[in-house]
């Protein structure tokens, strides 16, 4: 699974920042914005498991009071038994067809701060990869290579940022109304 690798190098994934709030220490000492690490990081789960054939990622055509929609949707393909870290909680969300932002809305039920929780998932095992430079680079490829289909697949890149940070949101909006 690539989102640990992400984390590692989440300087090449999301901007430096000075900010107190939303921020986000790596391993190497750098701070960076932890809303836009823990999109990319969301984003780099759903792709790992796609890259793997346990889900698929498609664009479904709907209407909304006669308003064509279109929205990114996650299907399992099989089960898994050694996904780990956001992968796992994302897989895990899964089951049959379900809209992107309902499957992160619903894998951070539990927490006052959703980036937080995505980035500390990751950081656990970030924290325990060991690989080589010549494997975390055959990592990229493979992953830069997937990038590349999804692209070709129309509005479904763009389609699936959009369902990631509006789950997350959501999450947000969720936990803030129900504390009132």
């Amino acid at each position: 699974m690539i989102s640990p690798i992400v984390y590692l190098y989440g300087d090449k994934f999301a901007p430096e920042t000075n900010l107190l709030h939303f921020r986000e220490t790596l391993l190497n000492g750098k701070k960076v914005d932890q809303k836009k690490l823990a999109q990319q990081l969301t984003f780099v789960a759903l792709i790992s498991l796609y890259q793997e054939k346990l889900i698929d990622l498609l664009l479904e055509e709907g209407k909304i009071l006669f308003i064509k929609t279109k929205t990114a949707k996650a299907k399992r393909l099989k089960d898994a038994k050694d996904v780990e870290g956001l992968e796992k909680v994302l897989f895990e969300q899964i089951k049959n067809t379900h809209g992107v932002n309902e499957v992160v809305r619903l894998a951070l039920h539990y927490d006052e701060n959703p980036w937080e929780q995505i980035t500390k998932i990751v950081r656990k095992i970030a924290e325990k990869t060991k690989l080589k430079d010549a494997e975390i680079e055959k990592m990229f490829t493979t992953y830069s290579a997937t990038i590349k289909e999804i692209k070709t697949k129309g509005e479904l890149f763009s389609k699936l940022h959009e369902a990631i940070r509006e789950g997350i949101e959501k999450r947000e909006e969720k936990e803030e109304s129900s504390s009132e």
